[in-house]
């Protein structure tokens, strides 16, 4: 079994290797899924309220549509205003992955980067 040492406040942890299989690789504007609210609704939220006034008149035609199926429309007609609803990592690309061993056991999981090649 490979194990990792890892210095952390005066302490040596070590956390056992265990690879990740990954599922799928390259998943982009995952944002488009996000439908539960309404382009209205989501502006007259507190998070998003600050956005309200570029938005409402702009875009008025569209406060009834989704707000993914919004953000896809201006991201598609290259719209950046889409990315005022996104974190920094909004638009970024994702994988899937997950692990089959050590699932029941308690304690902290750490994940180190290493470049690999890759056949996917």
């Amino acid at each position: 079994m490979d194990i990792k040492f890892l210095n952390f406040k005066n302490e040596v942890l070590a956390f056992n290797i265990v690879p990740l299989h990954f599922t799928d690789r390259d998943i982009t504007s995952v944002f488009y899924r996000k439908n539960n609210k309404t382009l209205k609704e989501t502006l007259n939220s507190k998070k998003y309220i600050n956005l309200k006034y570029k938005f409402e008149n702009k875009y008025k035609n569209y406060m009834n549509m989704p707000l993914g199926d919004f953000m896809k429309l201006l991201k598609e007609s290259n719209d950046k205003n889409y990315k005022d609803f996104l974190n920094r990592n909004g638009d970024k690309k994702y994988c899937k992955f997950k692990i089959n061993s050590y699932l029941n056991n308690k304690g902290v999981y750490c994940f180190f980067l290493r470049k690999m090649k890759s056949n996917i």
